[in-house]
């Protein structure tokens, strides 16, 4: 059996999914995710996504947890060891993520394994992409307001362009790790996708709408701000994303999701050439077949 820890926002919790039902696949057994950190969590929207997606894998249960993780059953205990640990424990049966670029030991799992950590590279599941893909099906229609988007979004040559501030901005252990996405970033990968598609029409998806929307001012032509979607509803801007024809995310594991799950042949993505401010740690956060600029 492979257990999968869920913590985080939406998009880390689609990586860990996706990370653990490509290991259950590759060792033939069962799956299942582990979402009790999630109680007590405040950050983001909670344990989002059996809300948002049409996907239900089964909850470890407290036998099956005791008998991976036998005296590491604590949340406390895996929370210390997730800070201060790397690597896996016991012969493997334990892991924990030992590295922020991709760790090819995690192909050598048994079949039985506990894995914590975020796992942000297409890498842990390229090969059970056509599966993933399949389970992350919206749960739900979209809402009128929304289904009016959508239908905008497709009958243009739609791009959706991602811009994130809030913690990033404003928390300092966020600005040591993560790199901006700075105003000349996003100018930039919109005039690159000019060059390409003259007929683009930009859909800004943003947490600070006011500040996008002096940002693009000067281009209010070809500019629409999306803005609806908050609190519990903000799921849906992934939706609306993934419907564009195109992509510009930023370094935000949301619109990372939202472009991979819209990928079609011909979808041009820009992503940011810099994701996280330490060299080198980014390096396999963004699949070779998009343009980072």
């Amino acid at each position: 059996m492979i257990i999968a820890n869920l913590i985080g926002g939406l998009g880390n919790q689609l990586f860990q999914f996706a990370a653990g039902l490509a290991a259950a696949r590759r060792t033939g057994t069962e799956f299942r995710v582990a979402v009790d950190m999630f109680d007590g969590y405040r950050l983001h929207q909670g344990y989002e996504l059996t809300r948002a997606f049409a996907v239900a894998p089964p909850e470890a249960s407290a036998t099956e947890m005791q008998k991976c993780l036998g005296p590491l059953r604590s949340k406390v205990v895996r929370r210390l060891l997730g800070h201060f640990m790397r690597g896996t424990l016991r012969q493997g049966r334990v892991v924990f993520q030992p590295t922020v670029t991709y760790w090819p030991g995690i192909r050598e799992l048994g079949a039985t394994a506990y894995l914590q950590g975020y796992w942000q590279s297409e890498c842990y599941f390229a090969d059970a992409a056509v599966e993933v893909r399949a389970a992350l099906l919206f749960r739900s229609g979209p809402s009128a307001v929304n289904a009016r988007w959508i239908e905008r979004i497709e009958g243009c040559n739609s791009v959706s362009m991602h811009v994130r501030r809030g913690d990033y901005i404003r928390s300092s252990k966020s600005r040591k790790l993560y790199a901006e996405c700075s105003p000349d970033y996003y100018r930039e990968a919109m005039d690159y996708m000019l060059q390409h598609h003259r007929d683009a029409r930009f859909f800004v998806f943003s947490d600070e709408p006011e500040w996008a929307l002096q940002l693009f001012a000067d281009r209010s032509d070809i500019v629409e701000i999306v803005d609806h979607n908050r609190g519990a509803e903000s799921y849906n801007d992934m939706r609306l994303m993934s419907r564009c024809r195109h992509n510009i995310i930023a370094n935000s594991t949301f619109s990372w999701w939202a472009a991979w799950l819209g990928e079609r042949p011909g979808k041009m993505i820009i992503a940011p050439r810099r994701w996280l401010r330490p060299p080198g740690l980014d390096a396999d956060m963004i699949p070779n077949r998009w343009t980072r600029v």
